[in-house]
């Protein structure tokens, strides 16, 4: 799916799976698509190379996913369009340990519509 990255730099707190954890990530910019008929929004940051790494929730979480999912997206092209394949969200390390200590989505990462594509919830 064809979204848009528009650069906006800022560092955003976002807290931990683990009381306790304080974690920020350095945001890039914002990425824009339609989902289902709906405008969406989730705030990017840098997963290296240029590269845009999505933390996000839906509908789906804690029913069929885990309770937030990862993406990573290939850099953004000259005209900022970027290309999503949400076959390939993957469950973040703490969905299958309580140990775990993952970033949480920044505030605004909660998509409105189900992505029923990529990893499901681990049995």
């Amino acid at each position: 799916m064809s979204a848009s990255f528009t650069p906006a730099p800022e560092l955003v707190d976002v807290g931990s799976v683990r009381e306790g954890v304080d974690q920020s990530l350095h945001a890039v910019g914002t990425v824009r698509f339609d989902l289902d008929g709906a405008a969406q929004e989730l705030v990017a940051t840098d997963a290296g190379e240029g590269r845009l790494w999505l933390l996000f929730r839906d509908p789906t979480n804690g029913d069929t996913t885990a309770s937030f999912r990862q993406l990573t997206a290939p850099a953004p092209g000259p005209d900022g369009r970027v290309e999503l394949d949400f076959n390939r969200s993957l469950n973040m390390p703490c969905a299958f340990t309580d140990y775990g200590t993952c970033p949480l989505p920044p505030g605004p990462n909660r998509l409105t519509a189900a992505v029923t594509a990529g990893e499901r919830k681990p049995s």
